[in-house]
């Protein structure tokens, strides 16, 4: 009867690391995707005082908009499959735009941590949304593509997105991909004899992505 019971157990054991590896993470995974970025927020805010000819502080607020181009997004992210359904990423993106007030441009570094939902689809299509919140920078560039300035403090980032993977094989797709990302305001302060100035500004871009996708082990 001993015996029975132990045979019954081993079985049950070995029945439930099964299905444990079945629900194990499926696969890590590296994507690398380049496409174009559309500004939604371009305003450029400015407040503090200046010094008059009687040395007493006088405050100001100003209002600024900068036309920036149509831009060029490029993306890399690691990801690890928690269920098959379920993943996290930890992605870098650069965002760059051509500012029309300057002979130069704007470039937004940005780093994500992110949680995204897959949903098998039809044939080799897998389409997916996801969320992610991070760390943003900003710097200004000349016209040579010589940075100018990069004296705005970082900012908070969040972003939302959703597209569709293409299977080319057991550990190859490609995927196509729109997401919006935005950021509080970048801020920067100069203080010297003539007064303050606290600069703030706002990003916020449209983003679509054609990607290369790289599984570390196979789909099972």
């Amino acid at each position: 009867m001993s015996k029975t019971i132990l045979a019954a157990a081993a079985s049950l054991a070995a029945l439930t690391a099964a299905a444990c590896a079945q629900d194990a993470p499926r696969s890590v995974y590296l994507d690398l995707g380049l496409g174009v970025a559309v500004p939604t927020e371009d305003g450029l805010e400015q407040s503090g005082d200046f010094v008059d000819f009687d040395d007493a502080r006088v405050p100001f607020e100003d209002e600024f908009a900068f036309d920036q181009d149509v831009g060029a997004v490029f993306r890399v992210l690691l990801g690890y499959e928690v269920t098959p359904e379920v993943a996290f990423e930890v992605e870098a993106k650069g965002l760059g735009h051509n500012v029309e007030q300057q002979d130069g441009g704007i470039g937004v570094g940005a780093f994500m941590a992110n949680a995204v939902y897959r949903q098998d689809g039809p044939g080799r299509v897998t389409p997916y949304v996801g969320a992610g919140v991070g760390y943003a920078s900003l710097d200004f560039f000349d016209a040579d593509g010589d940075r100018f300035s990069d004296d705005f403090g970082g900012a908070f980032a969040w972003q939302v997105k959703g597209g569709a993977l293409y299977e080319l094989g057991l550990r190859h797709g490609v995927a196509l991909e729109g997401a919006y990302l935005s950021t509080s305001g970048f801020e920067e302060t100069v203080e010297d004899e003539f007064g303050r100035t606290v600069s703030e500004v706002d990003y916020a871009a449209f983003t679509a992505t054609v990607s290369y996708q790289y599984r570390f082990t196979g789909r099972r």
